[in-house]
């Protein structure tokens, strides 16, 4: 278990002789997984990394250029604001009055100063992504020479299980997913040639239609698979470019194209993948019982499933209702009341998508500020649709925050048991807080006891001297006391963290007593051989089945009152315990997928 501080190592220590037995077995299941490097890729990517490199230095050529331009452009005002400044103080005129006349001088050194600093940011990111990459390229090389690797696995307060290795992991980036596989080769068995299609058409990016559809997509596009080995220079293929994961995609067509060679023979190693449906929105929902909304989320099935629920299209399907029944396009900015001009809302219409509403729905649930959602929606306007919408900051702001606000309301109605959760746990965190206590629970069947605890701080002065010149900064430390505001912030997701390294952990034991011995897992996203997925499909509903069998948050508010001595108010539930079947989670063919 991870433990930062002095703190955090006496809680472990406390807690050393009660670690569950079940956790440490599906801890101990996990890094039994024999992986190795998918050597296949290796050449590829190394070639095509090189070619990256290169754009990347022509490209940060070019941006240094503009840097530099900017530079001199932010040093020329400064000596201008300089020599205004002492002409105005030579003709005795007041700081105000100096302040009031330079002010749209500060402006524009205020302007040149952010336009300098983007353009530093953008050729950090350039070249930090450029070495990021090539770090784990190295790794992958320096692993390909075992035939078999092992991943040591940690595990935070809440339960939640990350590899110690940092990069190259089962949990990275698109890249390093792509150079792992599984050190032990399987037949696709019965099912197994379906789940590897679909697995092919998820990392292509066709996820939101039926699995039929996803085997059909792969069946169709045979020659356009195949057609990325017709270049030495796989990365040329446009094909694979426009593929969702890239790297994934590769390694998926290295076996599709031994599969298509020898279909009897063929033996997979990739991790097939099946992600949670809005998994944080699916624990709530069956907390809840929340009808509507597990059907949205896939815990549910709906009547025909043809195709999985998608919550993020339905909240953009929402929002532009909202959109639609809105006249005065009114937002509220630096506390004034400000109207949007409605040609803009025309224009960004057609552009409000799942896409952009994904981020904060996903976020939502593990309590995103609203400033931090609005940041995620001017962050998809810049990136996606700047060229397109060519606004100024302004304008986008001013978008960003009618959009986030509509966002919102397209939430609270489509996912209203989340805000009700979230009202709930806040209370139980005042309670405890008010007693100067952290925060404590056990996970369901697993048995971890979780401690949350978040200090509040105090300002302190530090002073110092250097070359005869005093020096002063101000900085915050830590006090002994709980900070109410942070506890109410964290209790919520971090509740539902727990719950879901619970759902992960039973899982994991489920699926090895079923006989699977290799697991590629994400928090919400389980994988193994394509050959055992419908067992792991299996042993994910059933388990889930299991932990929502009982109400996990009647025996939560039993737990609080005693262990602080409260009375909290009963849970607001969307539907009755009676009426939300949970044993139908067992048909929901999307649950994960």
């Amino acid at each position: 278990m991870k433990a930062k501080t002095k703190r955090d190592r006496a809680n472990v220590e406390s807690l050393r002789d009660t670690f569950s037995p079940l956790l440490l077995k599906a801890i101990s299941i996990m890094e039994d997984t024999s992986w190795q490097i998918n050597s296949d890729l290796l050449d590829d990517i190394e070639i095509y990394h090189k070619r990256l490199k290169s754009q990347a230095k022509e490209e940060t050529k070019e941006l240094d250029k503009e840097k530099r331009k900017r530079y001199k452009n932010l040093k020329n005002i400064k000596i201008k604001l300089q020599g205004q400044k002492e002409l105005l103080e030579e003709m005795g005129l007041s700081t105000e009055k100096i302040d009031e006349a330079l002010h749209k001088r500060y402006q524009e050194q205020k302007t040149a100063k952010i336009a300098h600093q983007e353009i530093l940011t953008e050729i950090g990111k350039i070249k930090s992504e450029i070495n990021i990459d090539k770090i784990t390229i190295d790794k992958a090389k320096k692993y390909a020479q075992y035939s078999e690797i092992y991943f040591v696995w940690q595990v935070d307060f809440r339960g939640r299980t990350y590899p110690a290795q940092p990069l190259l992991n089962p949990q990275g980036d698109d890249l390093a997913k792509s150079m792992l596989r599984f050190a032990i080769k399987k037949p696709l068995g019965k099912n197994g040639e379906k789940w590897f299609k679909i697995h092919g058409a998820n990392l292509y990016g066709e996820d939101k239609i039926s699995f039929d559809d996803r085997v059909r997509w792969v069946n169709e596009h045979r020659d356009d698979i195949l057609g990325i080995f017709d270049s030495s220079e796989r990365f040329e293929s446009q094909f694979l470019q426009n593929a969702d994961k890239p790297y994934g995609f590769l390694a998926f067509a290295y076996e599709y194209r031994e599969f298509i060679r020898d279909p009897d023979s063929f033996r997979s190693a990739l991790p097939i993948a099946m992600d949670g449906s809005n998994n944080g929105f699916q624990h709530i929902t069956a907390l809840l019982r929340d009808k509507k909304g597990a059907l949205r989320v896939n815990v549910l099935p709906s009547k025909d499933q043809k195709t999985p629920n998608d919550i993020y299209k339905d909240v953009a399907t929402k929002t532009r209702k909202l959109i639609d029944n809105d006249s005065e396009y009114i937002i509220t900015k630096d506390k004034k009341v400000v109207q949007i001009d409605e040609k803009y809302i025309d224009e960004i219409y057609e552009y409000i998508t799942r896409d952009l509403t994904k981020k904060n729905v996903m976020t939502e649930v593990y309590g995103a500020s609203s400033n931090s959602k609005l940041d995620q929606i001017k962050t998809y306007i810049e990136g996606k649709l700047g060229d397109i919408l060519q606004w100024d900051d302004e304008t986008i702001d001013g978008i960003s925050i009618y959009l986030r606000d509509r966002i919102e309301e397209a939430m609270e109605q489509e996912l209203s048991s989340s805000a009700v959760y979230k009202k709930w746990m806040k209370a139980i965190a005042k309670e405890a807080t008010s007693q100067n206590r952290e925060l404590r629970w056990k996970t369901p069947i697993i048995g971890l006891e979780v401690i949350q605890e978040e200090f509040g701080t105090k300002q302190d002065k530090i002073s110092t001297k250097y070359n005869g010149k005093k020096n002063s900064m101000q900085i915050r430390i830590p006090t002994d006391k709980m900070s109410e505001k942070k506890q109410s912030k964290g209790i919520a997701p971090n509740f539902i963290h727990s719950l879901d390294a619970t759902h992960l952990f039973l899982t994991v034991l489920k699926s090895c007593k079923n006989g699977i011995d290799s697991f590629a897992t994400i928090h919400d996203s389980f994988g193994t051989h394509a050959c055992d997925i419908d067992i792991l499909l299996k042993a994910t509903k059933d388990t889930f089945v299991q932990m929502y069998g009982v109400d996990i948050l009647a025996s939560l508010k039993r737990d609080i009152e005693q262990e602080y001595s409260v009375l909290l108010k009963d849970i607001e539930y969307q539907d009755s315990v009676e009426s939300f079947d949970i044993e139908s989670v067992r048909d929901s063919l999307y649950i994960f997928s």
